[in-house]
């Protein structure tokens, strides 16, 4: 499955708040206050890490395939205690598994009726109130279902939002970020439960750029709400009434300058934002002690991992499996305590059976996919694995899963 990376607001918001300035259009530095903290990325395009370099151990858990659950694509994940909640854009649907990857049940339906969405633009959940809020664009409604699925009600706004997220047990932030229809003077909003306006955050310059969606936009984080933008390189935190800038990613010269974003037009700045030169945002996440940012160079996807304690980076396009199953390059999708969950096709598993039946240690089999997959120039790095051999539970595991099986999830818990 390939994930669409959609660029969003970057240059308002990088101003917003005033806490960093640039210096020079042409190297994009920028400043920082004593707030914020700088997260410098060093790309090395040719790097491979281990995941036994950041992972202290990894499961995996492979979700129920069958005509209910089958799933088009991972949109989003949440964990939840005990389950795990997807978006699937494709299919319309918003299905709950349990934490051994069996189907639970799908939460909302999709239709004309009141309890039922037209398509599920974003999802979040509400710790406060135990709820999946599902933010519907073509009806213009924010629908509440509780965990097992039974329908709460709806908040109908007169405007076009593209993230919910709940502060506390009677308030939500939202995040305008979509092009179309009534357009807000704020990018955020805070509303009470029946869709008042109660704070606005950050003007909008309606005169300035071309504005896009962006997703995985906010993430519970300590005692209030982290924000993340496609294509900005800013983490907001928004708590205690206030939105700050808490971190900026500086790539040097891979940075996307500010005058890029000057346009009004979509394609104008797909076509700025296409240059092989810049680092473009997808998401960022953070744990306690983690900050993990996804990227892409040159159109290949990369991912950064940096321990905040230590202040160490791993930052590849290339994540080498020498701990369990032999899958590589997971696509990391959200954070749990101190776990990261990703997801891969089930055919990264599945193609393993063709060397599992007759070879017996991880380099042997790495070694032949290797060859299969003519990418010789990281022989040297799979002959680093060693003759670690493939354990019974690993080889029934790659046994049972089939290419056109559901995706299969990754807990990897950070060292």
């Amino acid at each position: 499955m390939n994930k669409t990376i959609i660029i969003s607001l970057a240059v308002t918001f990088c101003c917003a708040c005033n806490k960093f300035q640039e210096n020079d259009y042409t190297d994009n530095i920028y400043k920082q206050d004593s707030i914020a903290q700088r997260i410098n990325i060093e790309i090395d395009e040719n790097a491979i890490v281990k995941y036994s370099e950041i992972y202290s151990d990894i499961e995996y858990v492979r979700l129920e395939t069958n005509e209910e659950s089958l799933i088009g694509n991972i949109d989003k994940i949440i964990p939840i205690d005990s389950s795990i909640i997807i978006l699937d854009r494709i299919n319309d649907h918003i299905l709950c598994f349990n934490r051994k990857g069996r189907f639970i049940h799908l939460i909302g339906n999709k239709g004309p009726g009141p309890q039922e969405f037209d398509h599920p633009d974003d999802i979040s959940y509400d710790k406060y109130c135990n709820e999946i809020i599902v933010w519907d664009n073509n009806k213009k409604a924010i629908h509440r279902y509780r965990t097992d699925g039974t329908y709460v009600g709806n908040i109908k706004l007169s405007w076009w939002i593209s993230a919910v997220h709940a502060i506390d047990s009677a308030k939500y932030i939202t995040y305008t970020g979509k092009p179309t229809g009534i357009t807000q003077d704020y990018y955020f909003q805070i509303i009470d439960r029946v869709g008042t306006i109660l704070n606005e955050y950050i003007k909008n310059n309606h005169s300035s750029i071309y504005r896009m969606l962006s997703y995985h936009v906010f993430t519970s984080h300590e005692d209030g709400v982290n924000i993340s933008l496609s294509n900005s390189p800013n983490v907001y935190f928004y708590n205690n009434n206030d939105i700050i800038c808490k971190h900026t990613i500086d790539f040097g010269k891979y940075n996307i300058p500010y005058y890029v974003y000057n346009t009004h037009n979509k394609k104008e700045l797909r076509k700025r934002l296409s240059n092989k030169d810049y680092a473009n945002i997808f998401c960022i996440f953070e744990t306690s002690k983690h900050l993990i940012t996804r990227f892409t160079l040159n159109s290949i996807a990369h991912s950064d991992i940096y321990n905040k304690e230590t202040n160490k980076h791993f930052c590849s396009s290339f994540f080498i499996n020498d701990m369990k199953m032999l899958a590589n390059n997971a696509i990391i999708e959200c954070s749990y305590g101190d776990t990261i969950i990703s997801y891969l096709d089930a055919g990264q598993i599945a193609i393993i059976k063709r060397y599992s039946s007759r070879l017996q240690y991880y380099n042997e089999i790495t070694k032949s996919m290797v060859g299969h997959h003519q990418v010789n120039n990281i022989t040297k790095v799979f002959n680093s694995i060693g003759d670690k051999e493939i354990s019974s539970e690993e080889v029934d595991f790659i046994k049972e899963t089939n290419d056109d099986d559901n995706p299969i999830l990754m807990f990897g818990t950070l060292k």
